[in-house]
């Protein structure tokens, strides 16, 4: 066996010596690739995922297709083509052909995290984020289900949650430019995403996670009238209506006047008096 090892090793070292010209870049060396194994799909796969990353769509389905069609019981032709015809503006497709990795190879952690990311957007949260939990997180490559998770919680409005899962994906990425879990981070630096967080749950009614979520905020230097709006409107709902009525006032002696702070800060204004009595 040994034997066979080496003997296959030193063919190989020949054969790479020999089409050195067809590794100057990852396009040559694929092409090459699908000429010298014409019966693989490992050629025409990779291709395809070069070209979806390089936004060259049309091509990544050309590819995809003839990696399905090689090897029909592979999961990365259908991932790839599921990723080409998202691009191309057909996500149900992409979806199906996501679910269809998955099946024939349940394994395909790029296949279910793409699968999950999907399902979440489109509000299928639950789902997507126990898809993640069960097949991909702590599995090579071990940044792929934080970064899927930080992309779930986000679109849950759970900025606290979102974040720490964004680091994690972040300290495990050999290179992290320009990925999923940088923009996330740079976007959880803005107050004012913490503030909608914070809305969206008082509109819920849950009254501790917009708190938290307003406690942040203020840790990223908010824009005073936003955040002393969202601010009176919490203690409103908490039936703090003294601390209410400090932060609107606070928002009108800045200059802005309107309807809306009006009408939390009557609502303030009576729920003092009704105090009083």
């Amino acid at each position: 066996m040994r034997a066979t090892l080496a003997l296959w090793g030193v063919g190989l070292l020949i054969t790479t010596a020999y089409n050195l010209p067809n590794w100057r870049d990852p396009e040559r060396f694929w092409k090459w690739l699908t000429t010298a194994s014409p019966q693989s799909p490992i050629g025409f796969s990779n291709l395809s995922d070069l070209y979806n990353k390089m936004g060259r769509y049309t091509e990544g389905l050309e590819y995809a297709e003839k990696a399905i069609q090689i090897a029909p019981r592979s999961g990365m032709g259908y991932v790839n083509k599921g990723v080409a015809v998202l691009r191309l503006g057909n996500p149900e497709e992409a979806i199906a052909l996501f679910r269809k990795a998955t099946e024939i190879e349940p394994d395909n952690v790029t296949g279910w995290n793409n699968l999950a990311v999907m399902l979440s957007e489109q509000g299928d949260h639950d789902e997507a984020e126990r898809i993640i939990k069960q097949h991909v997180l702590g599995k090579p490559p071990l940044f792929m289900g934080h970064q899927a998770l930080g992309l779930i919680y986000t679109r849950r409005a759970r900025l606290d949650l979102a974040e720490t899962e964004f680091r994690k994906a972040y300290a495990l990425m050999p290179n992290p430019t320009g990925s999923v879990a940088e923009d996330g981070l740079q976007q959880m630096r803005t107050a004012d995403k913490w503030i909608a967080a914070a809305h969206h749950w008082m509109n819920q009614g849950d009254l501790a996670l917009a708190e938290r979520h307003l406690q942040e905020a203020a840790r990223r230097d908010p824009d005073k009238i936003a955040y002393g709006i969202a601010m009176g409107r919490l203690r409103i709902l908490q039936k703090r209506p003294a601390e209410a009525k400090q932060f609107l006032l606070e928002v009108q002696s800045s200059g802005y006047r309107d309807a809306a702070v009006a009408g939390l800060l009557q609502e303030a204004e009576g729920m003092l008096k009704r105090s009083s009595k």
